[in-house]
């Protein structure tokens, strides 16, 4: 009589099955930690996108040159329209394009007065930070007189300005009152020309 055949051994059968499944399963772990990282990655972006939008400045240059009550005025200001604070880097005052450092040059350079001879009210826009809403007046001539003459100038876009401001977030944005133009740059470096008041 034959030898009977020897039964196979069903471990290794078992052992390279559940190698398989364990196989399988450190791969769907691993997709499913992929998964999760990106879903993580693309949540910390939305986060940032709404960060940012939250603490947006947005600085305007303007001048009125006519009070409620209809009187011939002059005030100078910068505000900001945006919904975060703006940190003022620099400011650049120019009178015709040429670069002027204090009210009593771009005074001069537009009607040929000096300040001494007239009240002015000043107030400093160098490193200065902007809450969402407010407005910083640069400047206010209380001589009806020299309001007019300096508006006509104004009125004939004499006065250029640019800022420099920055969010709490380090984004950085550079406004041209002239154009109307506002430009992201990567920072706001200090400038030799900047209006110094």
């Amino acid at each position: 009589m034959p030898d009977p055949q020897p039964m196979p051994d069903p471990e290794p059968q078992k052992r390279a099955r559940a190698t398989r499944l364990d196989l399988i399963g450190a791969l769907l772990a691993s997709f499913v930690g992929a998964l999760a990282l990106v879903v993580s990655c693309y949540s910390v972006h939305l986060q940032r996108t709404q960060i940012r939008a939250l603490v947006w400045p947005r600085l305007e240059a303007n001048y009125n040159t006519v009070t409620p009550e209809g009187k011939t005025d002059c005030d100078f200001f910068v505000s900001n329209v945006g919904v975060g604070p703006a940190r003022i880097a620099f400011v650049e005052l120019m009178i015709d394009h040429k670069p002027v450092a204090t009210w009593n040059e771009a005074l001069t350079a537009l009607v040929g007065e000096h300040e001494q001879q007239h009240p002015l009210i000043r107030s400093s826009t160098r490193s200065r930070v902007v809450a969402a809403g407010a407005r910083i007046d640069a400047l206010h001539i209380l001589d009806e007189a020299l309001a007019a003459r300096v508006s006509s100038q104004l009125q004939r876009g004499r006065l250029q300005m640019e800022i420099c401001y920055c969010s709490v977030l380090d984004e950085c944005w550079k406004f041209r009152s002239d154009e109307d133009r506002y430009e992201p740059v990567a920072t706001c470096p200090p400038r030799a020309t900047a209006f110094k008041e």
